[in-house]
């Protein structure tokens, strides 16, 4: 019975540290997917494609001036495709990009 309590024990420690192991992934992902956006953000507003060298440049991108697009982003090793859609504001307000980044494992523009 004491060996049985011991192994649920053991068990329910692993269970946990897999959690937690997927949790810190899941987190460093979305950083590294922000970083992407940021990036592209900074490409379309005329600034440098690149944040610090080996950390993070754009790979290729559409037109930043259409409607939509797509571009492919390397982060710390890791590509995304950053995509954007703009969307038009009632009562003629500006428009507003908005931007998401996908982890993947190919890329293309």
């Amino acid at each position: 019975m004491k060996k049985l309590f011991s192994i649920s024990v053991f068990a329910l420690v692993m269970l946990t540290a897999c959690q937690n192991a997927n949790e810190d992934v899941t987190v460093k992902n979305q950083e590294l997917s922000s970083k992407a956006v940021e990036l592209v953000k900074m490409g379309a507003s005329g600034q440098s494609s690149r944040l610090n060298p080996n950390d993070a440049f754009i790979s290729c991108h559409d037109d930043y001036n259409h409607f939509t697009g797509n571009a492919c982003v390397y982060v710390d090793g890791n590509l995304f495709n950053v995509t954007w859609i703009t969307m038009t504001q009632p009562g003629g307000q500006p428009s507003v990009k908005e931007y998401s980044a996908t982890h993947v494992s190919s890329c293309g523009c």
